[in-house]
């Protein structure tokens, strides 16, 4: 089993699968933890914390979209990393008919750059979330402020008690941390994208 050594980057896409298709997510952390780790462990700890992320507005989610894996890779060594299950998660927990296709919660985390920052967009989110005017009802952009705050800080991995940092990778390689999160209370469109390509 390889190790994840002391700042690496990995790559976690966290993946929905719905009536559409496939909903992906991609997230980047960077592996703070002093002793290397095995990548099936390090896998364990940012699924679990996908988990947590996603459990903070899982009730926006239709009840047809299912949580189907979290696949990683490792950046700095350019090797794959193991495939594996979310923990707890299985089915959105909304009822309702869903958004059309492409329809998602938008959220904006920005980094100490200006012009740097990270997007993720939730989507297969209920149509009943949006008011007559056309935007997302204030008790799920309340959830999103909630589910982004976890990206804003490191973590300990509930595996292997390591320290993460989620953040982005800039054009020059370098790695920043988010420092703070918008959520849009506009509906957004995630265009489709490239298996295992994020937004």
């Amino acid at each position: 089993m390889p190790n994840v050594n002391t700042n690496d980057r990995v790559r976690a896409t966290a993946v929905l699968l719905g009536p559409s298709g496939e909903v992906q997510n991609v997230y980047y952390f960077r592996f703070q933890g002093v002793i290397p780790a095995g990548d099936l462990l390090v896998m364990a700890d940012l699924a679990d914390f996908l988990d947590g992320v996603y459990t903070d507005i899982n009730l926006g989610i239709a009840g047809n979209y299912t949580y189907t894996e979290v696949r990683g890779f490792n950046m700095t060594q350019n090797v794959p990393m193991p495939t594996v299950s979310w923990p707890n998660l299985t089915t959105g927990g909304g009822s309702g008919g869903v958004s059309p296709s492409g329809v998602a919660l938008l959220v904006i985390l920005r980094t100490g750059i200006s012009r740097v920052f990270g997007r993720k967009y939730f989507g297969g989110i209920i149509d009943g979330n949006i008011d007559s005017d056309g935007f997302w009802v204030s008790g799920l952009v309340s959830a999103g402020i909630t589910a982004a705050g976890q990206l804003l800080t490191t973590f300990i991995g509930s595996t292997t008690l390591a320290t993460y940092l989620p953040g982005i990778i800039t054009s020059t390689n370098t790695f920043l941390g988010f420092i703070s999160a918008v959520v849009t209370n506009n509906p957004s469109y995630q265009r489709r994208r490239r298996k295992g390509r994020g937004v």
